[in-house]
């Protein structure tokens, strides 16, 4: 597996790096096969709380699945420590999951919102809902608007300068996160 460990504004110090590394090998029993690439990010903010100074990230890519978490403390250290015990619980639950999930085949209802109102179900079932849209090409700046307006946790958008597919999403504390694809 591939892993980039980065900071900003902060001095990576080997010591550092090594630190996230050995984090995140621990963390790659649980899946080491398929996981195929990881980035930690170390982040240190100019803030009057010392608490929020520090901010580790990682990202992993598990079976085309991301995995992530985010851990702000006053030692970097300690933000590492948390982030990786908060990243091992997901790992575990994503990991039971994906067992429960082979283990009892489940049947799907699908339900398509178009202009006719069908609905078929399955009883028991899990209803999956297909809304079909034209993507219409916008900037990121519009994308954010139209979010904020539709009231919806997530839009996805053709990027007009890029004119890729991208989804834009409401993160914690009024942020917002971009996907971008890369064909």
């Amino acid at each position: 597996m591939q892993v980039i460990v980065s900071g900003q504004n902060l001095p990576m110090t080997e010591a550092l790096k090594d630190y996230a590394q050995k984090k995140i090998g621990k963390i790659e029993h649980y899946f080491a096969e398929a996981m195929v690439n990881g980035k930690v990010e170390m982040k240190h903010h100019q803030t009057k709380s010392p608490d929020k100074q520090n901010e580790a990230s990682v990202m992993l890519n598990v079976h085309g699945a991301i995995i992530s978490a985010r851990e702000i403390n006053a030692d970097m250290y300690a933000a590492i420590d948390l982030l990786f015990e908060k990243l091992e619980k997901q790992i575990k639950k994503y990991k039971d999951k994906m067992k429960n999930h082979k283990a009892e085949k489940t049947a799907v209802a699908i339900d398509h919102v178009d202009n006719g109102d069908q609905r078929s179900s399955t009883k028991g079932a899990p209803v999956v809902y297909t809304n079909r849209q034209a993507l219409k090409p916008m900037d990121v700046e519009e994308a954010v608007l139209q979010l904020q307006i539709s009231g919806m946790e997530f839009l996805v958008f053709r990027n007009d300068k890029t004119n890729q597919l991208n989804v834009i999403y409401k993160m914690h504390e009024g942020d917002f996160g971009l996907i971008e694809s890369e064909n």
